[in-house]
């Protein structure tokens, strides 16, 4: 019986051994002036030691080494020191290997499985190293890694993850398609926290508003507004009665820069500031930047609301309609060449004409009245987009929305006036008429090129234009006629004109340039021709004759003002260390407008450090000058405003 419990104790020993890792084998080596490869095969050849290496990748050293009773993990710690090699345990064995200092980028655009449109903000992280990237405006992205083995992992708000499993030995380009999920699946990552991506994102001052939470919020009469969205934002107010105007931590309703598809657009207000000219249906993304203004934006004050458009699905033709109780939405969306090109195109139109017209009538037939009160505005949004070839890409799109308001009404009364002593009394008509119009869009279009030199550097050159169109025409009669002879005696006429008009045509180029997952590079330029339109007029004219002619109202005289706007830009964001970010950049300004010329350098920084992982402080340094100013003697979003240059008056 004894020897059966040393038996059994003895073989308990030999498997406890056998579990005991490699690494922590004990092993002795002393020795002077020995060589590494010397110095590894005397470890090699202790009891229960196997190393494989090859005799190529070992520097010519000499070493004085003494280690008794240690474990081989400190051994060749010791061994190793000072030099590129590595190793790792590989089953029974220790493999000592020169670690491949190579990087390799991948890179891609994501689109949505189901039409094919490109994903902006989307991220990609790489479970191993804790590196990511962000897609950018065109759904590009690029992520230079270790050569090795990598592991993707591709998630977008609304869309099931992806993931992908690759051995990188050469840059690759990896084009995913995510499939939209609104119940996910849960997942759990077990490991350490991964890296924060470099950049911005991350900033208190920045969000990214989601198209699906703003079409789940309660909606004024059935429209979904993402201006509705951004009034709910900390630091941002809205207008006169809680409509119109966007003012964003003190900033007036001027200072932001709105912009379509990178173009900039001056009015966004329907009816008084109760609806936006974005229509939900044609939006892919919004992001609205209200402090540490990135040096690639400029000429606002207060903040950035950068809205992107739908490109159209390029798989199937697709039609969807909203209806709501005072405006209507229809789309329109498929191939014009499957999977190489695609168009979209969205229109919303409004129904309070008819509730208003039937109404205004009534009050004033009340008031003995002939005429009526009508309101309507339209939004129409078209895109093209065409590849050209995996490395270019064409865009063109389209923006047109406009209000019409009118008020118009008649009314006549019959007076009876004696002439002396006749006994035969006159009678007369004492007719009045008006008509108050007003008219104001905007226009936008823009030609994208998307270039791809090379895997780290994108470009993107635009030609654009933008316009903003306010016309005012106000009529008043009141005559005099004698009945018996139909002769007009008396009439005065008043008849006025407003009219206000911006047009901007531009050039833009802008780079991204992605150098490594801590820095994210972004240069261009832009050209910008300005031509500002406003002007009144106005005038009375009393007529007592019955054969006069009306004198027809003249033209508004010419006296726009052009100017010229240039700007360029370099910025960095960067991540230093584990827990600071930082965005560092410079935006250079010129205008030239009336022989006067201004320049304005404009330094930005912006940093965030991560103090824990629940709060950290953000610093910001900048700064802005802006060249057009808007004119408003309300906060109203009418159309009575008027944006004018800096100029030396």
């Amino acid at each position: 019986m004894k020897r059966l419990y040393l038996l059994l104790a003895v073989f308990l020993s030999a498997m406890a051994l056998r579990a005991q890792s490699v690494l922590e084998q004990p092993v002795s080596i002393v020795g002077k002036g020995l060589s590494l490869e010397e110095a590894l095969y005397r470890l090699s050849d202790q009891e229960g030691v196997n190393l494989s290496f090859s005799n190529d990748i070992l520097p010519l050293r000499r070493l004085n080494i003494d280690i008794r009773e240690g474990t081989l993990a400190q051994a060749l710690e010791e061994l190793l020191r000072g030099t590129a090699l590595g190793y790792r345990q590989v089953g029974s064995q220790v493999v000592i290997f020169l670690p491949d200092r190579r990087r390799f980028t991948i890179s891609g655009f994501l689109r949505d499985a189901r039409t094919g449109e490109r994903l902006i903000s989307a991220n990609i992280q790489d479970l191993h190293t804790g590196m990511g990237a962000v897609t950018n405006e065109y759904g590009f992205y690029s992520l230079t890694l270790p050569a090795g083995q990598a592991s993707l992992s591709y998630s977008y708000l609304g869309y099931g993850a992806e993931r992908r499993e690759l051995s990188l030995q050469e840059d690759m380009q990896q084009d995913v398609s995510l499939h939209p999920s609104l119940t996910l699946e849960p997942v759990e990552v077990i490991g350490e926290r991964l890296k924060a991506r470099p950049g911005l994102a991350a900033s208190s001052s920045i969000h990214d508003l989601s198209i699906q939470q703003t079409e789940r919020l309660p909606a004024l009469a059935g429209e979904a507004d993402i201006i509705r969205m951004v009034h709910l934002l900390p630091g941002v107010q809205t207008g006169t009665d809680g409509v119109g105007g966007l003012h964003i931590r003190g900033g007036n309703n001027g200072q932001n820069l709105i912009m379509i598809d990178g173009v900039p657009v001056y009015n966004i207000s329907h009816a008084a500031g109760i609806f936006s000219v974005f229509n939900t249906s044609a939006i892919s993304s919004a992001r609205l930047i209200k402090g540490g203004f990135p040096a690639r934006y400029g000429g606002r004050l207060s903040s950035v609301l950068d809205i992107r458009t739908r490109e159209g699905n390029r798989r199937a033709f697709g039609l969807r309609g909203d209806v709501g109780l005072l405006s209507g939405r229809l789309s329109l969306e498929g191939p014009i060449v499957q999977e190489k090109s695609s168009f979209f195109v969205s229109g919303r139109w409004s129904f309070i004409d008819w509730y208003l017209q039937p109404l205004t009538r009534s009050l004033k037939a009340d008031k003995g009245e002939d005429g009526f009160v009508g309101y309507r505005f339209h939004d129409l949004n078209a895109k093209l987009n065409y590849s050209l070839s995996p490395k270019n890409h064409l865009y063109l799109s389209y923006y047109s929305g406009s209000d019409h308001y009118s008020n118009s009404g008649s009314s006549a009364d019959t007076l009876q006036a004696r002439q002396g002593n006749m006994a035969e009394p006159a009678f007369y008509a004492f007719e009045q008429y008006y008509s108050d119009r007003i008219r104001w869009g905007n226009r936008v279009a823009s030609l994208r090129w998307n270039h791809l030199f090379s895997d780290k550097l994108f470009a993107n050159l635009a030609a654009t234009y933008s316009a903003l169109d306010v016309r005012i025409n106000y009529n008043a009669t009141d005559s005099l006629v004698a009945l018996s002879s139909q002769n007009t005696l008396d009439r005065l006429i008043d008849i006025g004109r407003y009219s206000s008009n911006i047009t901007d045509l531009g050039l833009r180029l802008d780079f991204d340039f992605i150098p490594s997952p801590s820095h994210y590079i972004r240069f261009g330029a832009n050209i910008t021709r300005h031509r500002f339109l406003p002007g009144v007029f106005a005038y009375d004219l009393i007529e007592k004759s019955g054969n006069g002619n009306v004198v027809p109202p003249g033209d508004i005289a010419d006296g726009a003002i052009r100017a010229m706007e240039y700007s360029a830009y370099i910025e960095d964001e960067a991540r230093l260390g584990q827990r600071l970010l930082l965005n560092l950049g410079v935006h250079l300004a010129a205008y030239q407008v009336r022989q006067k010329a201004y320049f304005s350098p404009q330094p930005r920084l912006s940093l965030a450090w991560q103090v824990h992982k629940d709060w950290k402080l953000e610093a910001y340094l900048s700064r802005m000058q802006q060249f057009v100013h808007l004119l408003s003697n309300s906060a109203l979003g009418l159309p009575t405003e008027v944006w004018v240059p800096s100029t030396e008056e």
